[in-house]
C-alpha cells in the first residue's frame, strides 16, 4: 500500500514522513470514526483502520532490515502501489468506500 502524499488544509493524523511512500498492511483494526471529518463538522464517517508497516529504507533511505516505523492509517489515506494488485483497500459492494453501518459494531447509527 502507498499512503497518498496528501495536504489538506484542515486536521488529518497522518504522519508527512509517510505520505507518498509504500508500506505493508500489518492489521486491521476494524473500522472506527474519521476523524477529519469528525473535526470538521458533525459527521463520523465511519472508516477502516489499518497499521501499515513502513521499512526504514522506504522512509528515509537507510537500509537496516531490523529498523521499521508502523502507523495507524485510515483507509481514504491509502491507495494501492504500482504493481500491488493485492492491497486495495476493501471496498463497500454499492461502490463507497468506508465502512457499512453493519461492519460498524462498536458504533451506534
Amino acid at each position: 500500500m502507498r499512503a497518498k502524499n496528501i495536504h489538506p488544509s484542515g486536521h488529518t493524523r497522518l504522519p508527512r514522513y509517510v505520505r507518498g511512500h509504500v508500506g505493508t498492511i500489518e492489521r486491521l483494526h476494524g473500522c472506527h470514526i474519521f476523524p477529519d471529518s469528525n473535526a470538521a463538522g458533525p459527521s463520523e464517517n465511519p472508516q477502516r483502520l489499518y497499521t501499515v508497516r513502513f521499512e526504514r529504507r522506504e522512509l528515509w533511505g537507510l537500509k537496516d532490515p531490523k529498523l521499521m516505523v508502523s502507523v495507524d492509517a485510515w483507509e481514504p489515506y491509502l491507495e494501492a502501489s504500482q504493481g500491488d494488485r493485492h492491497a486495495r483497500p476493501i471496498n463497500r459492494p454499492d461502490g463507497h468506500r468506508g465502512c457499512p453501518r453493519r461492519a460498524c459494531s462498536s458504533h451506534q447509527f
